[in-house]
């Protein structure tokens, strides 16, 4: 079962310069492994009420994303006493998802995790919501960080019926301490929420 947990990896930031980064991950769409066809035909922002029991996937770029994350952490961290302790917290391993998470689970407490369509049918569930999120960035001074995040809701019959997005972006400030993970993650769920509320029902 994929991780629910997501990290993300960025450059250490020590004296306003940055370190080595992971090689940048590389998306896919978020059907890849999970569904025949593309998500790109899936409606945006239509109304549904998805049926109960409710199940969640993640996609692979949340998978990408954690592989991503954790070597980024880990070269982070192997700073000792030097470690950027500001970017080390604003790159909460649990923010992005937890932010999502919370929110779903509001709606819908007993949502089960489960690692595929296949699976959700063998246990009944009659709706399913699959998570996809994308982060982009940070690197230096100026450039910018990006959090995209997408759920798809899949009715009875694994059919994609609506497509909910939020997207946030914020600059990374000189000296280059903060990523600006967290503050981008605020604005797409500022985004996602009114729509999560507006058209999920």
């Amino acid at each position: 079962m994929k991780h629910v947990l997501c990290t993300l990896a960025f450059a250490v930031l020590l004296t306003g310069c940055a370190a080595t980064n992971p090689p940048l991950p590389v998306y896919t769409d978020p059907f890849s492994n999970l569904v025949n066809q593309s998500s790109a035909g899936v409606p945006v922002d239509k109304p549904m009420t998805p049926e109960l029991p409710i199940g969640l996937i993640l996609s692979d770029n949340v998978e990408t994303y954690v592989q991503y994350a954790k070597a980024g952490q880990e070269g982070m961290k192997s700073y000792g006493a030097l470690t950027n302790t500001v970017a080390v917290a604003d790159i909460d391993p649990t923010f992005v998802a937890n932010r999502v998470l919370v929110m779903l689970k509001n709606r819908y407490p007993d949502m089960v995790l489960v690692p595929d369509f296949n699976q959700a049918i063998a246990e009944g569930l009659r709706s399913v919501v699959l998570l996809d999120f994308r982060v982009g960035g940070p690197g230096t001074s100026g450039t910018t960080t990006t959090v995209d995040v997408g759920l798809f809701f899949f009715d009875a019959g694994m059919i994609p019926r609506t497509h909910i997005t939020g997207h946030g972006s914020a600059v990374v400030p000189y000296p280059a301490w903060d990523p600006q993970v967290q503050v981008a993650t605020d604005q797409a769920m500022a985004e996602l929420q009114p729509k999560f509320d507006a058209f999920i029902q």
